[in-house]
């Protein structure tokens, strides 16, 4: 996820899709790489806390290597991700947490 400069992922957010979508990709982990992995967060709180004990895994350290993985922003409501990592270190840093709140584009 490429949220900052030092970051190692990256999000892209394609434009084609009936709802809109996430794909995120990363490195596949490596001597220079950490690995990385995707989780939803319910709740604003337990995202800025970085608490994974209610957080939803949602990609692995490899199912964002190549194509990436593909997440479906299918409900107008806020979505809460980040890394779970080094003990969540990744999360608690910053630099690998995002929230995304879909908007309806008007016409």
């Amino acid at each position: 996820m490429r949220f900052t400069k030092l970051a190692q992922q990256r999000i892209v957010i394609p434009q084609h899709y009936t709802y809109p979508c996430v794909v995120f990709k990363y490195d596949a982990p490596n001597a220079k790489s950490f690995p990385h992995n995707v989780y939803m967060f319910p709740t604003w709180q337990s995202f800025m806390k970085c608490d994974l004990k209610m957080a939803k895994m949602l990609a692995n350290h490899t199912q964002g290597v190549g194509e990436g993985f593909k997440f479906v922003l299918n409900k107008w409501k806020p979505y809460y991700f980040a890394c779970g990592e080094k003990n969540r270190l990744h999360c608690n840093v910053g630099q690998m947490k995002f929230a995304i709140m879909p908007m309806i584009r008007p016409f």
